[in-house]
């Protein structure tokens, strides 16, 4: 100390950069929440793509029907009762409150439960034959509360993902 004073930062100083730190790490936190839930919401409809897939795959080998029951009570789904799949928490099946078509048919509202495959009186069930059809086409709607979107099944059975843009406009993806 050539001078005979201290250096250093004052108590106020520090306070100061804590409380900005403090303000931007909130910020963040709030930005990673959306950006997690979103993450979830597209996985989640990536996997069920790939599940059905997979059972069109599997009718269309082994030469029989193949077919995924979807339970939306219990926010979960079968392929021909034995492998079982779980949505994560905070996605579940439907549609957010701003949503009024559905994909590739705009005037039709989409099915209040989420799910809107019915074959032989079998409701929320997705059946493939070994042709590889489905019939009925169908569409499944996930939603995080403030997102939706949907993966649609053709009566080819070739399924098409789908975000919502909010009323009765989507986007494929």
């Amino acid at each position: 100390m050539k001078n005979g004073r201290m250096r250093g930062f004052t108590l106020i100083e520090l306070l100061t950069v804590v409380a900005i730190a403090g303000v931007l790490l909130s910020l963040a936190t709030i930005s990673m929440a959306g950006y997690v839930s979103r993450t979830k919401l597209r996985t989640t409809m990536y996997s069920i793509d790939a599940d059905i897939r997979q059972a069109r795959w599997i009718a269309q080998s082994m030469a029989t029907a193949c077919f995924i029951k979807f339970d939306t009570a219990a926010s979960s789904y079968t392929i021909n009762g034995t492998q079982y799949s779980k949505l994560p928490d905070g996605v579940r099946f439907g549609v957010d409150a701003s949503v009024t078509g559905s994909p590739g048919a705009a005037s039709t509202p989409p099915h209040v439960d989420g799910i809107s495959f019915e074959s032989s009186g079998n409701p929320n069930t997705l059946t493939y034959y070994p042709t590889g059809a489905v019939v009925p086409a169908g569409t499944v709607y996930l939603t995080d509360g403030s997102r939706t979107m949907a993966v649609r099944v053709a009566r080819t059975g070739r399924p098409k993902l789908w975000l919502s843009n909010g009323g009765s406009s989507w986007t494929a993806i």
